[in-house]
């Protein structure tokens, strides 16, 4: 379960009784924004806006729940920072193939600051998913992207 807190007095009762452990991370405002990455070259980057809410399970995998903007509304040189911070993920964490990173755009930190989320990476591949509809804007069609997996795959 997630919850948005903004006033730690605030903060639910629940996260008071224990025995229970709980991650408290600091909410970083701003654009929700990911790079796909394939065979160590970063594709596009596409922003993600949900008509509702935060881009959950609903938003996520419930068509016409989100809107998808590829590609991500960003000015040149932020979208060159973060494909290129997107392709810095896929390598310190060894990715070959696919993987899709997301991240958070607080435009009011530093001139506008990129926070990692997290680094997928088998990312989805459903109607949906963002990974392919990145490698489309770039020119390359679902079959192209499942035949390039097939072919650079190795069990090493």
């Amino acid at each position: 379960m997630s919850e948005l807190v903004g006033d730690e007095r605030k903060s639910p009762a629940t996260i008071h009784q224990p025995p229970a452990t709980y991650l408290v991370e600091e909410y970083i405002a701003g654009r929700e924004v990911t790079v796909a990455v394939l065979n160590d070259k970063p594709l596009g980057v596409v922003e993600v806006r949900p008509l509702s809410g935060f881009y959950d399970y609903e938003n996520k995998y419930t068509d016409g729940k989100t809107t998808h903007l590829c590609p991500a509304p960003l000015p040149q040189d932020k979208y060159d920072e973060v494909m290129e911070l997107g392709l810095r993920a896929h390598r310190a964490v060894g990715c070959r193939g696919l993987s899709r990173s997301d991240f958070r755009f607080d435009e009011g930190r530093d001139g506008g600051a990129f926070f990692i989320l997290e680094i997928n990476t088998q990312p989805g591949m459903t109607a949906l998913s963002l990974s392919p509809e990145i490698a489309a804007h770039a020119g390359i069609s679902f079959e192209q992207l499942v035949d390039s997996l097939i072919k650079e795959a190795r069990c090493d």
